[in-house]
């Protein structure tokens, strides 16, 4: 049809040559309509979309108008059509789908559906497994072509991590297993954060919170009111009238309880928040500040570059020597994700590089 009425064009020139000059410029003007038409079932913007979630290994999950998702790069284009209602990022090259029957099943980066939507609720891969619900409500793992490796026993389950999984029990006990299932501990404490860099943080029946090894065994005894994950050596941990500091993996104090906000440390700084100004700022692991209180809102550092936010409530980077290297002017900002990170900017939402610049859509 397209090619139709640009032919019948070319006739009417050449049986009415004295409006030549006329007719192609109508047949350009057409022809780039029909042009930009056949393409718009193979490109949309980022901004054409109902709704997106954050780019994972390079593709981005989005819902059109019909409710239904599927995945595009950063270009826009449309790399697995949108058929599934619901769909999350790739992790370690699949990613969770929904059919419409509302069950869980997982793809490639072909759109082919390697694992048949079966589970009641799956989580993403993480080094090698995926946690799947079946119809009893209980949790297991399987693995990327779908076998169970681990059998479904437990009431919940959190992703591997450094080996190890967290799994609850049905009478919301905290344990851990490794990847054939064998426990490491028996199911008692209640609560605990996966394993990093091979501490896991436990709570006690007396609410305190200290870490075991990958043996099972408590390290560091359970005398915290709060603890976080280990982070470059350090961890977080909250003692003396609600304050935040940091301990090494000997569970010596390293820096001081003195802080009400502190996040974990990552490429050697940790951001913290001013008890006075309500400004937030860098440390390193001395506990010096080496990047003043100045930001109203910050970030941790990924990939070198941090978010921050400023006076005027735009986001914008900062390298680890405090600098500003991409400047404050997005309404909206995420974390850099293998170079590229997502910002909005007059309500138009594209991607950047690490130095600032719009990658082409």
């Amino acid at each position: 049809m397209k090619k139709l009425c640009i032919l019948n064009w070319i006739d009417i020139i050449r049986l009415n040559p004295k409006q030549k000059n006329i007719s192609i410029h109508f047949m350009l003007l057409l022809s780039s309509f029909l042009f930009l038409l056949g393409c718009q079932n193979k490109q949309k913007t980022y901004n054409n979309w109902v709704d997106r979630k954050d780019i994972k290994e390079g593709l981005i999950p989005v819902k059109n108008t019909d409710e239904k998702w599927g995945y595009i790069n950063t270009k826009g284009n449309i790399i697995i059509p949108c058929q599934w209602s619901n769909a999350d990022v790739f992790c370690e090259g699949m990613a969770k789908v929904m059919d419409k029957k509302g069950y869980y099943g997982f793809i490639n980066k072909k759109g082919e559906n390697i694992i048949p939507c079966i589970w009641y609720e799956v989580s993403n891969f993480s080094e090698g497994l995926a946690a799947s619900r079946n119809k009893d409500g209980l949790w297991g793992f399987i693995d990327k072509l779908g076998n169970v490796t681990i059998h479904h026993q437990w009431a919940m389950v959190y992703d591997f991590a450094g080996g190890y999984a967290s799994v609850i029990d049905s009478k919301g006990r905290n344990g851990f297993i490794d990847k054939k299932g064998k426990p490491i501990t028996t199911p008692k404490w209640t609560n605990s954060r996966s394993f990093s860099e091979g501490y896991a943080m436990v709570t006690d029946i007396n609410n305190k919170s200290g870490y075991i090894d990958t043996t099972g065994s408590l390290r560091i005894p359970c005398k915290w009111s709060l603890a976080e994950s280990f982070c470059d050596g350090l961890a977080a941990v909250c003692g003396k009238q609600g304050y935040w500091g940091y301990i090494d993996k000997s569970g010596k104090l390293k820096i001081d309880f003195q802080w009400t906000i502190c996040g974990n440390f990552h490429d050697g700084l940790a951001v913290v928040k001013d008890n006075n100004s309500e400004r937030w700022g860098y440390i390193n692991k001395k506990g010096t500040l080496i990047i003043p209180y100045q930001w109203k809102h910050c970030e941790s550092f990924r990939e070198g570059l941090a978010i921050v936010l400023d006076n005027n409530d735009k986001y914008g980077y900062i390298n680890t020597n405090g600098n500003l290297v991409i400047p404050c002017k997005y309404s909206s900002a995420k974390h850099f994700e293998n170079g590229i990170a997502e910002v909005k900017e007059n309500n138009i939402v594209y991607y950047i590089d690490k130095n600032g610049n719009i990658l082409p859509h």
